[in-house]
């Protein structure tokens, strides 16, 4: 199958945060961790269902990367084909309520 990656804003707006933050310690770090974030998606969408099923989300569908240290919080969609990206966080924030996640 044929996987669509689609990046709500919620996890938009995580990366830009990471990346920010990255730039402020290191300039020019924060360009390199944002491209990486997105290259291991995209890497990931080959084998999507081989990160672990989130522990909490009670829905099998949602999955949660570690990559680094960032969490990403993704759900397949099947039936549309489609790789939602729900949050990227770094692994010390407090971590997205599932309530939180659209």
């Amino acid at each position: 199958m044929t996987w669509r990656e689609v990046w709500t804003d919620n996890a938009i707006s995580g990366v830009r945060e990471i990346g920010m933050f990255q730039e402020e310690l290191d300039p020019g770090k924060g360009k390199v961790i944002v491209n990486a974030i997105f290259d291991r998606v995209t890497e990931q969408l080959e084998f999507p269902e081989a990160a672990p099923v989130h522990p909490k989300a009670g829905d099998m569908r949602v999955r949660r990367l570690v990559f680094r240290r960032y969490v990403i919080i993704y759900r397949l969609l099947a039936e549309q084909g489609v790789f939602e990206v729900l949050s990227v966080r770094h692994q010390r924030q407090r971590p997205a309520e599932l309530d939180e996640l659209p």
